[in-house]
């Protein structure tokens, strides 16, 4: 083989590979495994449920826009369009009117992190107290199945 077949089969395969990581880093990022590491606080890979109220609590904080202890749709519909993340119409006012408890119109803090932990035990796999990233991804893929066009929530 010549010389120069083999330096342009070597810059292709590393091509090819870097493209593949890129790829992979990419749909990562984005993704599921995106919020799996908001979450993760600590980074040791294991999300657990300090983790999760202290992360959606940050969360909160950011999107209360007024600063007034409560979300209203209105802030929550902002964030998700400065997010990107618009997804399907009435996704935002369903998941508003989920988190809404008592029906007045606001999500309060606590209405908001009620769930954290039956959710945390839900996708809890194998009891450990503790959401591992494979937990996440068959909870996602488990959920994406069940709803499709509410699994990027």
């Amino acid at each position: 083989m010549s010389a120069s077949f083999l330096t342009f089969f070597s810059a292709g395969l590393c091509t090819l590979l870097l493209a593949t990581t890129l790829a992979t880093t990419l749909a990562e990022a984005g993704g599921r495994g995106a919020m799996f590491d908001r979450l993760d606080l600590d980074k040791d890979g294991l999300v657990t449920r300090g983790e999760a109220m202290e992360a959606r609590g940050r969360w909160f904080e950011r999107v209360d826009a007024d600063a007034d202890g409560n979300l209203t749709l209105e802030e929550m519909t902002a964030q998700r369009r400065h997010g990107g993340a618009e997804g399907k119409a009435g996704r935002i006012e369903r998941r508003f009117a989920k988190l809404d408890q008592d029906g007045d119109g606001r999500i309060s803090q606590a209405e908001f992190t009620a769930g954290t932990g039956h959710w945390i035990e839900r996708v809890d796999g194998d009891g450990d107290g503790a959401i591992s990233r494979e937990e996440w991804r068959v909870a996602a893929d488990r959920r994406k199945r069940k709803a499709p066009d509410e699994s990027a929530e």
